[in-house]
């Protein structure tokens, strides 16, 4: 996981910084030719940072409208935007840099049954 740098946390809001260290696993063969930081990695790591601000249920239901626009490389420095509706148990989750917009998407949880 890469150390974040939260630059605002509030109840259903939050967003944070990190620098994506080459050392990171996703990294490591993912590719050996061009590195890149894989989608999976992406919407984990925005579900662990989003549990650390909000209270969440721990089911996850489905994702929606997950994009992936733009590659992310080592040495990138990521902003990470969230959301959280508490009333629809919806989090929306942003990924920016001076790159533009990489991943973007909706992902639903429910308390476990």
């Amino acid at each position: 996981m890469p150390v974040p740098v939260w630059d605002r946390r509030e109840a259903a809001s939050a967003t944070l910084r990190m620098t994506l260290d080459p050392a990171l696993r996703p990294f490591q063969g993912h590719f050996p030719q061009a590195a890149i930081l894989p989608g999976v990695a992406q919407v984990d790591w925005a579900v662990r940072f989003a549990r650390q601000a909000f209270a969440m249920p721990e089911g996850f239901v489905r994702m929606d409208a997950v994009k992936f626009q733009h590659v992310a490389r080592p040495g990138d420095e990521l902003t990470l935007h969230l959301d959280w509706d508490t009333a629809r148990n919806v989090l929306v989750f942003r990924y920016a840099s001076v790159h533009g917009v990489h991943a973007s998407g909706r992902m639903v949880f429910a308390d476990a049954q």
